[in-house]
């Protein structure tokens, strides 16, 4: 993967803090991951148990900017994300931000069962009131976010950077 075709952003010193973060905790990290995520359940003919994360080998690829401030602005493929930095929460360099598409996924989710569950259309009673429930949902949500994402990210940011802890 080209790094110059992939955006990768992360939090200001987020490399540093997330290396360190595995040479002192990594072997806990790595025994915690087998419990959680069933490494060790044996598999059968009917699958086995695991968490769908870590199934492959993965690496570390460098980020190709790093966000060092509330409200800094990004563009993507004419996306505009906000960021906010929530340093001193669960992670010591972490950051939040607002974009994508608003109630798609719901649309996709039922799209989803429709297909996958064969036949839940014809068979599944109130199938279409379930559908027409989560359109007219999506669209309330388009509405409701459209109005209120912008001016409530300016509140929270506002009310909450003086209690926010500065950065190593």
């Amino acid at each position: 993967m080209a790094a110059e075709k992939v955006k990768i952003l992360v939090p200001e010193h987020f490399i540093e803090l997330a290396v360190s973060e595995n040479v002192i905790a990594g072997n806990t990290m790595g025994r915690c991951a087998v419990y959680i995520y069933g490494a060790l359940l044996p598999c059968n003919a009917k699958g086995g148990v695991n968490g769908g994360l870590g199934m492959t080998v993965s690496g570390l690829l460098l980020p190709t900017q790093e966000i060092t401030h509330t409200d800094e602005v990004v563009t993507i493929d004419g996306v505009e994300m906000v960021f906010q930095m929530t340093l001193g929460t669960e992670a010591p360099a972490e950051m939040n931000t607002w974009f994508g598409p608003r109630g798609i996924d719901s649309i996709l989710y039922v799209l989803i069962v429709a297909h996958e569950v064969e036949g839940i259309s014809e068979n599944m009673a109130g199938f279409e009131t379930v559908y027409a429930t989560v359109m007219v949902t999506v669209l309330m949500s388009i509405v409701a976010h459209g109005i209120t994402a912008q001016p409530l990210a300016n509140w929270y940011s506002k009310n909450h950077n003086e209690s926010t802890p500065e950065q190593p």
